[in-house]
């Protein structure tokens, strides 16, 4: 398989990096995230899931197949101190784990579309879960072997407006369905659930908040960033044959104009400069404009891991002009007022 032959979703969340009004971010207040970046080769395609934002004092991680985490579907445990992995019984023998917690996936096939789990447990004891998903188009199943899945609609989804969790692929002669919110590693947050002859049943705190539909799919009135999380469908037919389906939500801010900031505006030849992109918005990525163009880094130019600073050293007469920067998540973006850096007279 290419990468030109499918198209990914990346659930959970797109690739973004997360930032304070202070540009970087310290490990205290970033959340991991999973970026999933395609590779191809001449025996086949690799997707590596790079890991961001990874606890400082992390003691180990763990990769799972799935957006549920279990000793089957474990794929790799790393331990960090010791620099060890240990492959769990959802290893394929395709799977390479990275110290930096990220997972390269290699020849893949169909069989390995869906989610992946990352967990995160630091020296505190603290662990985060972190469910990034993998679709391609060329693996679609057949109507016959279609298994029961969930869209969210829109896929990203601003605050303040509704969302769908659509149900694709119920099972015939449905008996019972319920939807729950994963709150941690062990625990479930049920919101509604009905048995198909009798009256449904809905969580009091969701009561003015979902509206369930009589072809199982949920609908989020209003949503918030509370509600941004992995929701599990289950369902049981006549013969109680269990299936389950998830699917993540993610609800975004609009993003604010950020401020561009530089110690001076006027600079001297062949110094140091930097220039600072601050946004009070958390989730966004970095992009630089100088001139009214895209910014085309040269060899004096370096930004950092999150690119939220622009280095030039040394700056020279060709730098002169208009910077700005933009900050944008997956549904808004927003650019900077113009900062000039003009030549200092010699």
């Amino acid at each position: 398989m290419s990468s030109s032959q499918g198209v990914m979703e990346v659930i959970s969340p797109t690739p973004i990096y997360i930032e304070s009004s202070h540009c970087e971010c310290p490990s205290t207040c970033a959340q991991p995230t999973i970026e999933p970046v395609i590779h191809s080769t001449a025996e086949g395609a690799s997707v590596l899931l790079v890991a961001h934002s990874i606890p400082e004092n992390l003691e180990a991680f763990l990769w799972y197949k799935g957006a549920i985490v279990s000793k089957n579907s474990e794929v790799a445990w790393h331990h960090v101190a010791s620099s060890t992995t240990v492959f769990g019984l959802g290893h394929s023998g395709r799977e390479i784990v990275y110290s930096n917690g990220s997972l390269l996936l290699q020849n893949i096939t169909c069989n390995d579309t869906g989610f992946y789990t990352l967990r995160t447990l630091n020296t505190d004891q603290k662990t985060e879960l972190v469910h990034v998903k993998l679709q391609f188009d060329t693996c679609r199943l057949p109507p016959s072997a279609a298994k029961l899945s969930i869209e969210s609609e829109p896929l990203n989804v601003v605050e303040g407006e509704n969302a769908l969790l659509l149900a694709h692929n119920i099972p015939e002669k449905l008996r019972a369905f319920s939807w729950s919110k994963e709150i941690d590693i062990v625990n479930r947050l049920k919101i509604a659930s009905k048995l198909t002859a009798k009256k449904s049943w809905l969580a009091p705190a969701y009561k003015n908040k979902v509206t369930m539909y009589p072809n199982i799919s949920l609908l989020f009135h209003n949503t918030t960033q509370e509600d941004t999380g992995l929701y599990v469908l289950q369902t049981v037919n006549r013969k109680f044959e269990v299936q389950e389906a998830h699917v993540y939500l993610h609800i975004y801010k609009p993003v604010t104009q950020p401020i561009l900031r530089v110690i001076s505006t006027t600079v001297t030849e062949q110094s140091s400069v930097v220039l600072t992109c601050l946004s009070g918005d958390t989730g966004v990525s970095f992009h630089w404009i100088f001139n009214n163009h895209s910014l085309q880094l040269t060899e004096r130019m370096t930004l950092s891991p999150t690119k939220c600073r622009l280095f030039i050293d040394p700056f020279r007469r060709e730098d002169v002009g208009e910077y700005q920067c933009v900050v944008s998540n997956p549904v808004s973006s927003k650019t900077s007022l113009p900062l000039n850096l003009v030549m200092k007279n010699a």
